[in-house]
């Protein structure tokens, strides 16, 4: 999966982001039309999380691929079409990232633990993703998809459903304390999408060095870590 345009960088953690899914339209099947399709997705990816849908250039999307506009057009029918597929291709992610958490084996919060560990490697690989995954949630200018809350088909449907299934299930076997479940929800995905979202404009200032580093990384997976799981866990 391409990844940030900008350098990245190692940290240990444990877990591998989820490929996305395919997008909907129909690809070339020419491996290099292909490659042109995916690698257009990624850099709107990088503009809409930089500038959001109404900022997003479909020329300026061109003139990085070094193409003409209108060849984004063999691919793409309009600019709504390559946002729309931009933004499945992320809650794709989620929903990947998410599923970790289904399945029939009893709640424990080492899940919850390797899920926020594999959220941060992700975030590492996939800075800009990770940066549009807050904007879909803030931004109401790019909130272009109409989702359906009983769509169980799309992806931040199923991100959802993963979380509160879980929640609820390790709220009834004690593994946390008696959260609400959709406010726990909220908070949750704030604690993992906050920390792409601000840290190249904010994160010098805070943190006092390279919010990238592997050694601010590692601190924000401990910190993150501690945070997420001190708070569900259960009052004794």
């Amino acid at each position: 999966m391409p990844r940030d345009s900008r350098p990245g960088v190692a940290v240990q953690v444990p877990g591998d982001p989820t490929a996305p899914a395919p997008a909907p339209r129909q690809p070339a099947t020419r491996p290099d039309g292909l490659r042109s399709r995916l690698r257009i997705i990624e850099v709107a990816i990088e503009e809409l999380a930089d500038h959001g849908y109404p900022g997003m250039s479909l020329q300026v999307v061109a003139n990085r691929m070094e193409l003409r506009k209108s060849s984004l057009f063999y691919h793409f029918k309009d600019k709504r079409d390559l946002a729309t597929t931009a933004f499945l291709a992320v809650t794709e992610d989620m929903a990947g990232l998410l599923s970790a958490l289904d399945g029939p084996a009893p709640p424990h919060m080492d899940q919850l633990r390797e899920l926020i560990s594999t959220c941060v490697a992700y975030t590492r690989d996939n800075r800009a993703r990770a940066r549009l995954g807050m904007r879909l949630f803030v931004d109401r200018t790019s909130a272009i998809r109409n989702v359906q809350p009983d769509d169980r088909d799309d992806p931040l449907v199923r991100s959802f459903l993963s979380l509160a299934g879980w929640l609820g299930r390790a709220r009834e076997a004690g593994v946390i304390r008696a959260v609400d479940v959709g406010n726990a929800m909220m908070q949750i995905f704030s604690a993992l999408l906050f920390y792409p979202a601000v840290a190249d404009d904010v994160g010098p200032n805070l943190l006092g060095d390279d919010p990238w580093s592997p050694e601010a990384l590692e601190r924000w997976h401990q910190e993150l870590t501690v945070f997420v799981c001190g708070a569900l866990k259960p009052e004794a």
